[in-house]
């Protein structure tokens, strides 16, 4: 009996194209079926940036008539559970880019998007944090995060902290080869678990965060992907 065949839509940016890319070829594993085409919605196709993929992809500019939600806990448990088969099978290869950051320890601020975790949690966890020995990166997109950041550890004569000034792609690599993730509820972080689920991701906590910021079900975003993924990665943790 031949599968059925099916278009898979998918949107957002870098981390939840490739988290929704995973979880649609795990639910394709349980219920049975072939993903025909992947379409990526409204965003820059990351997935073919990033990777080279067995299925093809396509780009709209519209909506889909359907599309993968990373933050429902039976997904995040079908993700995790075929996890190392859509990499052992090859259904995705990253491509490796030139030069990008190495380092021990990385504090990721959530870019022009999205303000979730405060300034002040960062200052906290760079200055308890920092190895004189080891230079520290921060990568963000949001310009105004990082004047602020830059003139406060001015004012406080802390040094040993640099800005990464990638792109997207080299800012992930750098973030997946990093020992030690400082971050807020961001997907793009949170997706390098994918690749290394024992990477030590430290999240800003909801008592820590910015609580105006909500999504319509009530939960700060990706926490309930990250509350799921703690029984598969035993390093993801929230602090406040």
């Amino acid at each position: 009996m031949l599968k059925e065949k099916r278009r898979v839509y998918i949107g957002g940016r870098l981390g939840n194209q490739l988290l929704r890319y995973f979880i649609a070829l795990a639910d394709s594993f349980e219920d049975n079926y072939e993903i025909e085409t992947i379409i990526v919605v409204r965003a820059v196709n990351y997935l073919e940036k990033l990777s080279d993929l067995r299925i093809p992809t396509d780009w709209q500019a519209g909506e889909g008539p359907s599309r993968i939600d990373h933050n429902l806990e039976d997904y995040i448990h079908r993700l995790f559970k075929h996890r190392s088969r859509i990499i052992d099978e090859g259904w995705l290869k990253l491509k490796k880019p030139d030069n990008f950051i190495r380092t021990k320890t990385c504090f990721h601020i959530r870019g022009t998007d999205k303000k979730v975790a405060p300034l002040r949690w960062y200052y906290k966890k760079a200055k308890s944090n920092l190895d004189e020995n080891e230079v520290t990166y921060v990568c963000t997109d949001d310009k105004w995060r990082k004047y602020g950041l830059k003139i406060w550890l001015g004012s406080t004569g802390v040094s040993g902290i640099n800005f990464t000034n990638q792109n997207a792609i080299k800012d992930w690599f750098t973030l997946l080869y990093t020992d030690k993730v400082y971050c807020s509820s961001s997907s793009f972080p949170l997706s390098t678990l994918l690749f290394d689920p024992d990477k030590e991701i430290i999240v800003c906590s909801r008592k820590s965060a910015n609580y105006n910021y909500r999504v319509e079900s009530g939960y700060i975003t990706e926490f309930p992907f990250i509350e799921t993924a703690m029984k598969y990665c035993p390093n993801l943790r929230f602090e406040d």
